[in-house]
């Protein structure tokens, strides 16, 4: 799977769960409509988990709005592992 420099750097960011708001601070691209595009696609690519907290616990969830992403956490899936390993 082929991915664009600005998806690598965000799964490298995403080693940890990590909000929103810590990626794109992060990230070399500071537009937050950039950022949320690229996570989207990640997501739907299986590339990237997302977790909410509840209960003092981050819990995967299946489903995410991205109006919502100032609220979840993402982590780097094994998936997304393995294709920035190769």
């Amino acid at each position: 799977m082929e991915l664009d420099e600005l998806s690598k750097e965000i799964l490298g960011l995403l080693v940890f769960e990590e909000s929103f708001v810590h990626i794109c601070e992060e990230c070399s691209i500071k537009d937050k409509n950039i950022v949320s595009d690229v996570l989207r696609v990640l997501i739907v690519r299986d590339l990237v988990r997302v977790f909410e907290e509840r209960d003092d616990k981050l819990v995967a969830v299946n489903y995410v709005e991205p109006d919502e992403y100032k609220n979840q956490f993402f982590r780097i899936s094994a998936k997304g592992l393995k294709t920035i390993s190769l």
